[in-house]
């Protein structure tokens, strides 16, 4: 129930208990005496107690409440629209019945109890519709953030597989030069083999040439020593001969 029930259920109670509390100045008194109140209560009050007189005497001594109903809520509306008709019926200082009395008491004790029920009602239903918004706020913020960060963890997953790209593509380029440093170190590295095999060939042909050509000339020049000898050897003994 909002608060505009709430007033509405009140104004009806509040209405019902006015309304009791009018009719219990309407005594068998006030009636009997109706013709002579027109100067205290005024002529539409006086004129509506008068029918309403009336419609008592026709009926029979064991009729029905409801068969007063009419009349009972003719006056009633009269009673309503009379301004100051309350302090007007209050001065005539009749007495009241007690069962009406106790009617209007325990009406009152209810209105009591059904205001408070309504507005603590009204103020959980209040704190409740606080509480639910206050969840479907943080339901709304919470599926905005969800999209916010779905949307920055796709981002960020194509950002990582452009660079992912990046970095293979880079790897492979790097894995090519490197196969092709590779290949061009190992062609190099047998050419140079290749090359200084034939180098330490030539190098080992040259130096058997010379060493043939130095041996040779060592063995001339050893003959020629011991042919120098033979001579020298014939020459002293030939010197020694003539002395």
């Amino acid at each position: 129930m909002n608060i505009l029930e709430s007033h509405r259920v009140l104004s009806v109670l509040d209405d019902t208990v006015d309304g009791l509390r009018l009719v219990s100045y309407i005594t068998p008194e006030v009636v009997a005496a109706a013709d002579q109140l027109g100067g205290v209560l005024g002529q539409d009050v006086r004129d509506a107690l008068l029918q309403h007189a009336a419609a008592l005497s026709e009926l029979p001594e064991d009729f029905k409440p409801c068969e007063l109903l009419r009349s009972s809520s003719a006056l009633l509306r009269v009673l309503k629209k009379s301004p100051g008709i309350e302090e007007a019926l209050q001065s005539l200082e009749v007495d009241r019945s007690p069962a009406i009395m106790q009617l209007i008491s325990y009406f009152d004790r209810h209105r009591a109890d059904l205001h408070k029920q309504l507005i603590t009602t009204v103020e959980e239903d209040a704190t409740n519709r606080d509480h639910y918004a206050a969840l479907a706020d943080r339901r709304e913020k919470a599926a905005a953030s969800k999209l916010q960060l779905e949307h920055k963890l796709k981002t960020q997953r194509m950002e990582q597989a452009k660079q992912i790209g990046v970095l293979q593509a880079a790897q492979d380029a790097a894995a090519a030069e490197l196969a092709e440093l590779r290949s061009s170190h190992g062609a190099g590295q047998a050419a140079t083999e290749t090359e200084a095999a034939a180098v330490k060939d030539a190098d080992g042909t040259t130096f058997l040439h010379e060493h043939g050509d130095l041996a040779k000339q060592l063995q001339e020049a050893h003959n020629e020593l011991n042919s120098l000898r033979s001579d020298n050897s014939a020459a002293a003994a030939a010197a020694a001969a003539a002395a």
